[in-house]
């Protein structure tokens, strides 16, 4: 193996010496390179310290053979000419210069390495496929991947075994090593390996949900990296991602501890902000607009409108859709959020947005999370007093619609039809 002696001469593993650097110039800073799926030692490498020493403008590509060895050591000059750090390529690991760190990455990276050539296997299986390996770090190693979700468990509990889960095609050995070596921390992996990074070049679409999860968290915490965090989130909610929306802080703090107040708030305001996207480009998907002139008419534009409540929502939740002299739908606002009373239904709050857009008249929409449209007493007092203050105003309330999983129903209609309120 290569060596830095204490005059600033560096070695490269395969035996080539850089430039010695020059006087009153001392050596500024020392890193090693260890190239992903590689292992030290397995190649020569002549030209390698060079291109570091150079800026890496010779550094063979991550396909070629002379990638596959351990750059030990290279210098930086103090002058301003110099100062510029090679930063790693895609494919590259920064690992500290002391042995002790080279020795323990690529002890890691060799048991997972062994443990990814089996489809199934027990302990004793890879422990002797280890050879010399502690069998302690074997164990530990086996169980630190079934925490995160990757191995799966079975067989009787005195002599398990462990197969790969769903998340194989896309596990990469090299990079959960990277993730366990270095603390939790992304900053140090190359570029192309970060999410937002990835997200900038590559656009939102091509990132997993594990890697725009890890956005949203944005830091990890000692042992596990933000990226980790997202991974762990998208196994657990994998086929029912649905649900993610109602998870509560703490469920998913006990999913991964990376996921503080902070990172709860940004993964809550991300999806809500998402929802209310999809919402505004379902009402403005290109097409015509319509007119209000009867029950059937307000009730396909709720349907349309208010879908993703009326099928999602755990709260009762009051809309004002305010229309023109054409009873054609020129704002929708949201009242408010909760139980349908006075308080959260009052006239002023209600007919406030009508006023400020000028609007002739307007419909009055909430939902029913019970999955039931059929309106309660309460529901048609409050129709009641805002049609009263609608006609004070100069306002029409055409309708008040009621959206809910099991359908959607007109008060107006509702009441010609001699229907009775329920409780």
């Amino acid at each position: 193996m290569g060596r830095t002696t204490a005059r600033g001469s560096s070695t490269a593993a395969c035996g080539s010496r850089t430039k010695r650097p020059a006087a009153g110039c001392p050596v500024r800073s020392t890193a090693a390179v260890l190239p992903r799926y590689s292992r030290p030692g397995a190649g020569a490498c002549p030209n390698d310290a060079a291109s570091l020493a150079d800026g890496g403008s010779n550094v063979p590509g991550p396909s070629s053979p002379s990638r596959r060895c351990l750059i030990l050591a290279y210098w930086r000059p103090c002058s301003a000419a110099g100062r510029s750090r090679r930063a790693p390529t895609r494919g590259d690991v920064v690992v500290g210069t002391s042995s002790s760190e080279r020795k323990r990455y690529q002890r890691y990276l060799q048991v997972v390495d062994q443990a990814c050539r089996f489809d199934t296997f027990s302990l004793d299986e890879l422990k002797d496929r280890c050879g010399d390996e502690r069998p302690a770090f074997v164990t530990r190693l086996v169980h630190q991947l079934e925490q995160d979700g990757l191995l799966a468990r079975s067989g009787p509990p005195g002599k398990p075994s462990f197969r790969w889960s769903g998340g194989r095609a896309e596990f990469s050995p090299a990079r959960w090593v990277e993730a366990k070596f270095f603390g939790g921390s992304l900053s140090r992996s190359p570029a192309s390996d970060r999410p937002r990074e990835r997200l900038l070049a590559r656009g939102p679409a091509d990132l997993r949900l594990a890697e725009l999860l890890a956005i949203l968290i944005r830091s990890g915490r000692p042992g596990e990296s933000a990226l980790q965090a997202g991974e762990k989130i998208a196994a657990h909610f994998a086929g029912q991602l649905h649900k993610l929306p109602q998870a509560g802080r703490g469920e998913l703090r006990a999913i991964s501890p990376a996921v503080q107040t902070t990172a709860y708030c940004q993964i809550m305001a991300g999806i809500e902000l998402g929802r209310r996207v999809a919402e505004a480009l379902a009402g403005q998907a290109g097409r015509p607009q319509r007119r209000i002139s009867s029950p059937e008419d307000a009730i396909a534009e709720c349907r349309e409108r208010f879908s993703v409540l009326a099928s999602q929502a755990t709260q009762e939740e009051f809309h004002v859709l305010c229309l023109n002299t054409k009873h054609e739908v020129i704002g929708c606002h949201r009242i408010s959020i909760g139980g349908l009373d006075s308080g959260a239904a009052h006239p002023r709050e209600v007919f406030r947005p009508a006023i400020k857009e000028a609007a002739a008249a307007v419909i009055l929409v909430h939902n029913h999370p019970s999955g039931d449209p059929t309106p309660s007493r309460q529901d048609l007092a409050v129709t009641d007093r805002l049609e009263q203050t609608g006609s004070l105003l100069g306002i029409d309330v055409l309708d008040h619609i009621v959206v809910a999983r099991n359908g959607q129903l007109s008060i107006r209609q509702y009441r010609l039809q001699g229907g009775h309120s329920v409780e």
